[in-house]
């Protein structure tokens, strides 16, 4: 059963688009934070309070690589906040955007709370067929 609070998706929930189409996820927290994954599973420390952890896992679908469309609600599958040393999963409020980085010029995925400081990218899985 999933694990999260009221989720904000930007352009709409049901927006859809190809796996394919975004090369990376992008975590927007503060200064500091502590991201450490597993094959779409996340562990985030918050970098001023050692105790408060964020856990994202994404559905095993979306994270590995494919051409396969996917809407923004569907991706996330737990988003949950942990305060040590309870193991108690406390459910949070959080928000998904696909968008378009100008700067790096990639299209992405950017999941934040409503405060952030900081961009923290992750390379999404790629294909290991080359494209032609």
């Amino acid at each position: 059963m999933a694990i999260y609070g009221a989720m904000a998706c930007h352009p709409q929930g049901v927006f859809s688009f190809p796996r394919a189409y975004i090369t990376r996820v992008v975590f927007g927290f503060d200064s500091g934070a502590i991201i450490t994954h597993s094959d779409g599973d996340f562990f985030i420390t918050d970098g001023t309070n050692p105790i408060v952890h964020v856990v994202c896992n994404f559905k095993p679908n979306f994270w590995h690589y494919s051409s396969n469309g996917y809407s923004l609600d569907w991706i996330v599958k737990d988003w949950y906040l942990l305060l040590d040393p309870s193991p108690t999963p406390i459910p949070l409020s959080f928000n998904v955007d696909f968008q378009f980085y100008a700067p790096d010029k990639v299209w992405e995925l950017f999941i934040h709370l409503d405060s952030w400081t900081v961009r923290y990218p992750v390379a999404l899985p790629g294909t290991w067929l080359p494209h032609s």
